[in-house]
């Protein structure tokens, strides 16, 4: 069985669709359409980025084995059809996908011989978000994705070959050139790859206390936390409350955005900022307190107003 596929995988915001056209419109690889549960977005056509399908009709392709491999990602399904990834291998035409990186490491395994991975590696994660936020991705979605991004960028080592998207021109390029040699068969394969962002991140949960139109400060600043791999941002927002403020907060009087069918608890707004240390992404929550509480003496309420950076939190009070 010839043919070759060529997976891209990389964080949701990382560009990995426009690359991927110009690749298709500079070589004759074309793309492969995997099957998704998620709606289709502008711009696309049924058959040719994806089959959508609903939750039903996907779990009965799992059913009939008819799926190679598909994963679960965000509540939504994807996956690799068997039947269009091997007519596409029997006529030995080369193929492209956009796959979550567990689902390239299973096909892989599959069809070692055929598959090659690539990573889209982004320059920052606030690249990822402003890409998210100008598709217009809602910011509890995009919060949830970036949860993902640190395994992804541990597991970009698994790949064949790393390229950078912080020129759109040159990562192009580079793609290009990659699928290029893969399809003559004279691929120069680098012998590891790693990620490595041009800046350290860290993920930090911030909660503003709130009463009537007063929050709760210490000198301009609010309850935070530093958010683990492991950790739910939410779960941090009330630790931050417990270990700071010394109360023991309630998950009802956190005030998140909604976020329908899932138990994540999304924060109401994002805010990142580049610092002498690195990039620091603020998953930011209220607290609405409902009784009186005896605070550290540094902590005080002051009027929202007075407050310059907090135009989310204005609204909401009115």
């Amino acid at each position: 069985m010839a043919g070759l596929l060529v997976a891209l995988v990389g964080p949701a915001g990382v560009g990995k669709n426009q690359l991927m056209k110009h690749v298709m419109a500079n070589s004759p690889i074309t793309q492969l359409p995997t099957a998704t549960t998620r709606a289709i977005r502008d711009g696309e056509l049924e058959g040719r980025e994806h089959f959508f399908v609903t939750r039903d009709e996907f779990l009965k392709l799992i059913a009939d084995d008819q799926m190679l491999e598909y994963q679960e990602v965000h509540r939504r399904f994807y996956g690799m059809v068997r039947r269009v990834v091997e007519n596409a291998f029997t006529h030995g035409q080369p193929i492209i996908a956009d796959i979550d990186i567990y689902g390239a490491m299973t096909i892989r395994q599959r069809y070692p011989e055929q598959t090659v991975s690539v990573f889209i590696q982004p320059p920052s994660i606030g690249s990822l978000i402003e890409r998210m936020r100008a598709r217009g991705d809602r910011e509890a979605e995009i919060s949830k994705r970036l949860l993902r991004v640190p395994l992804e960028l541990d597991l970009a080592s698994n790949c064949d070959y790393i390229v950078i998207n912080d020129e759109f021109a040159q990562a192009a390029h580079g793609l290009l050139e990659i699928v290029r040699a893969e399809i003559a068969g004279t691929p120069d394969r680098p012998a590891s790859v790693s990620a490595q962002l041009a800046h350290p991140y860290q993920y930090v949960a911030r909660v503003i206390p709130l009463r009537g139109d007063q929050v709760l400060c210490s000198d301009g600043s609010f309850p935070t936390a530093v958010i683990g791999k492991d950790d739910q941002p939410f779960e941090r927002a009330l630790f931050a409350l417990r270990s700071q403020l010394g109360i023991e907060p309630s998950l009802e009087r956190l005030i998140h955005a909604e976020l329908p069918h899932d138990k994540y608890v999304p924060p109401l707004s994002l805010d990142y900022e580049l610092t002498a240390t690195g990039e620091v992404i603020t998953f930011n929550y209220l607290y609405r307190f409902e009784d009186t509480a005896t605070l550290p003496q540094r902590w005080q309420w002051e009027p929202i107003q007075q407050q310059t950076n907090l135009d989310f939190v204005k609204g909401l009070v009115g």
